[in-house]
């Protein structure tokens, strides 16, 4: 990958014979023997050296904030909103070939951003009576996800100078823009159940009720259920003497999980689309100046794609000795 990410450029180097030099006998970047026309371009210090005014930066803002009620003794009422956003700017720039034919110099320009923010609210209840404990939590929470960039890209530009790097001055001919979008949002309703008696026995019970953008009206949501529950037994009167056995529980628990990241957001929709070459059309003949713009079917969407569930069956000790 020219200019960007260098992990490319430390294979090649690994690959390259030590036996050829990095310049040849005129001082130039020595390309690979096999393509001696190509340039600098099999040669991986070279690609270094020339992409050191290639820019790629990228700013980021995160925060949370955050409220909380304590009423009636038991009840917490808590809200909470947290987000990021980045903004990203980079350009590159690869030079030509040495005979400028095999390759044209070209030119790319990116700017975009991505923002997230997730919005939690929560009620929890906790109360002990007498050797029973009981924690009940409900909750409610929005993901919202977006994103924006734009982009161009020319070829044969005039001047190889950095202050010269602009897409207006390379061919119009070779010229392409693009302008790119993207949303999802998840909501969600969750509750959990957490009962303990004498410190010996407990009871864990969590339903969630998820809905993704990314998937069609028909299996927007999805119901993911868990239980668990655990034993310890050195509450009990024939081990609550042990002096080596320090602690013994047994649990176990089962659960569903829906996840929804390899969706994509698309994927629903039925798209259409097309280039010059595949689905426009010159109305009065061919080379009239005519073209119009056309579109054909570039994606099927299946809208009956839902979430992708896993079962998670555990079984455990844990114990503490002497």
């Amino acid at each position: 990958f020219f200019g960007g990410d260098a992990q490319p450029d430390i294979a090649a180097t690994i690959r390259t014979s030590p036996a050829q030099p990095v310049y040849d006998t005129r001082g130039a970047w020595n390309p690979l023997v096999n393509y001696p026309r190509s340039g600098p371009f099999n040669n991986a210090v070279a690609r270094r050296v020339m992409a050191k005014d290639n820019k790629a930066d990228t700013w980021d803002a995160t925060g949370n904030v955050y409220a909380a009620l304590d009423f009636l003794n038991s009840f917490t009422l808590r809200s909470s909103f947290g987000g990021s956003l980045t903004n990203y700017y980079k350009y590159t720039f690869t030079p030509a070939s040495y005979d400028n034919v095999t390759q044209l110099n070209s030119f790319s320009e990116t700017s975009g951003y991505l923002s997230t923010y997730t919005w939690t609210n929560s009620l929890n209840y906790s109360r002990n009576i007498a050797a029973h404990s009981i924690k009940i939590m409900a909750a409610s929470e929005i993901v919202n996800n977006s994103n924006r960039e734009i982009g161009g890209s020319v070829k044969n530009l005039a001047f190889t100078d950095p202050n010269y790097w602009l897409l207006n001055n390379g061919d119009p001919l070779t010229q392409r823009n693009y302008s790119i979008a993207g949303r999802s949002k998840l909501f969600s309703l969750f509750g959990r159940l957490d009962y303990g008696f004498k410190d010996k026995y407990f009871l864990s019970v969590t339903v969630r009720r998820d809905g993704s953008s990314v998937f069609g009206p028909q299996n927007r949501y999805g119901i993911f259920p868990a239980i668990g529950a655990a034993w310890r037994i050195t509450e009990e009167k024939f081990l609550k003497n042990s002096t080596w056995l320090n602690d013994l529980k047994l649990r176990a628990s089962w659960g569903k999980t829906g996840f929804n990241g390899n969706t994509d957001p698309f994927n629903q929709y039925t798209l259409y689309g097309g280039s010059n070459g595949d689905a426009y059309y010159d109305i009065n003949g061919i080379s009239s100046g005519s073209i119009q713009r056309g579109f054909r079917r570039v994606r099927i969407g299946n809208a009956r794609t839902g979430w992708q569930e896993d079962v998670i069956t555990n079984m455990g000790m844990d114990a503490i000795l002497w």
